[in-house]
């Protein structure tokens, strides 16, 4: 079990999140209000970008015009954010959903060298920590200062120095949704604009006591010449979730320094800083939170984490694509509830996030002839199945029966990256054709889209969302009777 340092929401340095629950279900398709929206309480949030125009996270659209935005302890400007970072947004919402952020503060959870690029599987490592990547749910961007030869995830080459934004999943990996190329290799780093810090967030996973060094994951830190932040426990650090930080002008002595001397020749880090990371929302007694990210150290449906956060949804839960008995370790999710005073998410809603879901009859171990892995399908017997999109199958994490299916109701859902072939009325989703003529269409929140709209939002791009079908199917073509995005 990790030691959980610093769980706090910061406000002026310490976050606060106070929301009435109708205001968020306004936010997410319900709740009321008043014809002015009713007077605006405060809201914490800690999600995904997932839309750019403010930004929207966690199925809100936020107006970030006046916010106070925070990049790596750095003030900023709207600019700097970008679709697939993690963020935390504070500000005011009224119970018509209409959210205003007041502040915006994202921290990356890796800053480093590429090692160990697997292609295939679609994986890196950076300072120790294994980065997963996914054709589905990861955004790329500046990818032209890396010296790959293709796109994507074929872009980056190790030694080239990237920044990661992602949640963590049960074995602690990083799970990204954001990699920011920043610079071909260490010494073009040193010498680009702005703060060339090396940066991770991890847990310690070995401490001799030593005075001298830790292990956090294969990556050894020296904290010899290091700001240790009072808020460390005492030795053993192993267990504890930590944000290491090399600044290279606080290890020169002339105060300018050059960021290759962060790394030593035996891929020794030497930590200028060494602090506890803050996790999850904190342990203030908040009125409604949000927070979205994977299922960990699961003991139950009363006892789990997400991104940190101690999780209670046994209660009067309202589950949404999903059942308690689909939590599980790895389970990425979305968690609405409030805090208790001793810091735990008590929740009221949980929604299964992301992936993609498939509704129909199995032939071949397939359904609409999209490959599933991971459990055994019979042929013949309909399914409800969601899962991770591979490239060429889907992974399945859940496959049940659905007896009495309606064949009108056969369901793709994937992220809308993956559209191909758009050409009003038709587009692909994962190799099945999709027919749209007779189909109605909706943006979030069951906002009523034209077609021109839809189909020009799919071929413009739509940031990290997924676009749902449903209708029959029959000779490789799914008839649309539905078509929305989700968040």
């Amino acid at each position: 079990m990790k030691k959980h340092m610093q769980r706090h929401i910061r406000r002026a340095g310490t976050w606060t999140a106070v929301a009435a629950s109708a205001a968020l279900l306004a936010a997410c398709g319900g709740g009321g209000g008043s014809a002015d929206g009713g007077t605006p309480t405060t809201v914490a949030s800690q999600g995904v970008i997932t839309q750019l125009g403010s930004i929207w996270v966690n199925g809100v659209h936020w107006d970030d015009s006046g916010a106070a935005i925070e990049v790596d302890d750095n003030p900023s400007g709207h600019e700097a954010l970008r679709v697939g970072m993690v963020v935390t947004v504070e500000g005011t919402m009224d119970d018509s959903g209409n959210a205003v952020a007041t502040r915006v503060v994202f921290d990356d959870e890796l800053k480093g060298p590429v090692s160990g690029l697997d292609p295939a599987a679609g994986t890196f490592a950076v300072l120790g920590q294994t980065v997963h990547t996914s054709p589905d749910g990861t955004v790329f961007h500046d990818t032209g200062r890396c010296t790959g030869t293709g796109s994507g995830l074929a872009a980056l080459a190790d030694g080239n120095v990237v920044e990661v934004s992602g949640h963590r999943n049960a074995a602690g990996e990083v799970e990204a949704t954001y990699v920011e190329c920043k610079a071909p290799d260490l010494a073009a780093f040193a010498t680009a604009q702005g703060k060339r810090k090396l940066e991770l967030r991890a847990t310690v996973t070995a401490d001799p006591d030593d005075g001298a060094t830790f292990q956090v994951g294969t990556q050894t830190v020296d904290y010899r010449e290091a700001v240790v932040d009072d808020g460390m426990p005492p030795h053993p650090w192993s267990g504890t979730f930590v944000e290491v930080k090399c600044d290279p002008e606080a290890r020169a002595d002339d105060g300018i320094g050059d960021v290759t001397d962060c790394i030593d020749g035996s891929g020794v880090l030497h930590a200028t800083k060494v602090e506890p990371a803050m996790e999850g929302l904190g342990d203030v007694d908040a009125d409604e939170v949000e927070i979205e990210g994977f299922v960990t150290d699961f003991a139950g449906p009363s006892d789990f984490e997400v991104a940190g956060q101690p999780v209670d949804a046994s209660g009067n839960v309202r589950f949404v694509d999903g059942t308690a008995a689909d939590l599980a370790d790895g389970v990425r999710v979305e968690v609405e509830g409030q805090l208790s005073a001793g810091g735990v998410l008590v929740a009221h809603k949980v929604k299964f996030k992301g992936g993609v879901r498939l509704t129909g009859v199995a032939q071949g171990g397939a359904i609409m002839g999209i490959a599933v892995t991971g459990d055994t399908l019979t042929d013949g017997q309909a399914y409800e199945v969601r899962g991770r999109w591979t490239g060429s199958a889907v992974s399945a994490v859940r496959a049940e029966p659905e007896d009495g299916f309606d064949p009108d109701d056969w369901e793709l859902r994937a992220p809308a990256s993956l559209a191909q072939g758009i050409a009003d009325p038709v587009f692909e989703l994962l190799g099945v054709q999709v027919d749209t003529t007779n189909a109605t269409f909706e943006a979030e929140d069951d906002v009523v889209l034209t077609r021109a709209g839809f189909f020009a939002r799919l071929t413009n791009g739509t940031g990290l969302q997924s676009v749902k079908v449903k209708g029959s199917y029959d000779g490789g073509v799914l008839t649309a009777r539905k078509v929305e995005f989700d968040d």
